[in-house]
């Protein structure tokens, strides 16, 4: 059974689901594409998303609810997409952001565009106060498409998550031939869907599975899917 660590799944809080009639048929399409667990992740970008995380508590505890009420066997824990700016670091360092399923993990979403000089810094500082950054969809931002820093900062205990999506073209050529050198690395520890409406999900999803294992097998694809994001919730090291 498949673990997704990247979902936008609580209705109404970002660009997601739009309600929770959209969040329980993105439930239901996880659970037919085989997963078992996932973390909801939704923005945390000020000035775009003002998400906090005492309200997304609040929300998730009503979808828990009505997936319990639904019949849906989806477990859900808690997590965001925290955008690399000054103001959500320091949210994070306070201990006001969302790892994970409570762990130290912290899902971090790069800018798509333009350099970050000080992304070592920052990585340095959440690793100092006690955060392991893993960043989403590398392969679609700018800064992390220089091979030999995607390899600095994963040396240094960096970890990175394939979008399923990029691997199958979705997001243009570019994305995709950097999903798949990062693959053909190893540098990927975890796969996620990056879903964000129900629609998407069922004219994509198992397309986008396929492609990854047809990619690199079956047994290579489970570690992505399954192995890894299982002990990242046990808040075990990732390799």
């Amino acid at each position: 059974m498949y673990v997704d660590l990247h979902l936008h799944l609580l209705p109404g809080v970002d660009d997601g689901a739009r309600d929770l009639d959209e969040s329980l048929a993105m439930a239901r399409l996880l659970c037919e594409r085989g997963y078992e667990r996932a973390a909801v992740t939704p923005h945390i970008r000020p000035g775009f998303f003002d998400n906090e995380a005492g309200a997304l508590r609040e929300v998730l505890a009503g979808v828990r609810a009505a997936l319990s009420e639904a019949g849906i066997p989806l477990e859900l824990v808690e997590g965001a997409e925290h955008y690399l700016s000054p103001e959500v670091i320091e949210l994070l360092l306070a201990g006001e952001g969302l790892p994970l399923g409570g762990t130290t993990h912290v899902l971090l979403e790069a800018p798509l565009e333009g350099p970050v000089p000080v992304l070592e810094q920052v990585a340095f500082q959440l690793e100092v106060g006690g955060l392991r950054p893993l960043f989403a969809h590398p392969e679609r931002c700018a800064c992390l498409q220089d091979l030999e820093r995607a390899r600095g900062l994963h040396e240094r205990g960096v970890r990175y998550q394939l979008d399923l999506g990029s691997l199958a073209g979705a997001y243009g050529r570019a994305p995709k031939k950097w999903a798949r050198r990062l693959l053909e690395e190893g540098l990927y520890s975890v796969a996620g869907s990056d879903l964000h409406r129900a629609e998407q999900g069922r004219k994509l999803l198992a397309r986008w599975q396929e492609t990854l294992i047809d990619r690199i097998g079956e047994d290579a694809a489970r570690r992505l899917l399954s192995e890894n994001p299982g002990r990242l919730l046990r808040g075990e090291a990732l390799a």
